[in-house]
């Protein structure tokens, strides 16, 4: 399977702005279609801590929309070859991320991010939009 053939994992940037409306992410949703989005575990998190009392069913109600990848051993161990190649490099980025990176990376799925940290990742399978 090619890269570009994989189901996309939504990163919480991406999330975040696809709550807010932005319309050049309903274009990409148009896009990519909407069966069989995916999110992680880490971004559900990010996404309900962050979620005010105002916004919480909004946020709930696009989680319920998609599947979740959860946080594993293979995973897990992607996640630390991803922060000690950044910490070789001097480029560590937030925690969260190089686990949302470790998720994706370990599943062969494409992660559709809007956050330029990611950029620091050498992989075909995180989609900077």
């Amino acid at each position: 399977m090619r890269v570009c053939d994989r189901m996309p994992v939504l990163d919480t940037s991406f999330l975040v702005d696809l709550l807010k409306g932005k319309p050049e992410l309903k274009r990409i949703i148009a896009e990519i279609g909407t069966r069989n989005l995916k999110t992680t575990i880490f971004s559900r998190y990010e996404l309900l801590r962050g979620a005010s009392k105002a916004d919480i069913a909004k946020v709930n109600g696009l989680l319920d929309t998609l599947g979740t990848y959860d946080f594993t051993e293979e995973s897990m161990r992607e996640s630390v070859r991803i922060y000690k190649s950044l910490r070789g490099r001097g480029e560590l980025i937030n925690e969260i991320d190089m686990l949302i990176a470790g998720i994706s990376i370990t599943n062969g799925e494409l992660l559709y991010t809007r956050d330029r940290d990611f950029e620091n990742i050498s992989s075909p399978y995180i989609k900077l939009v």
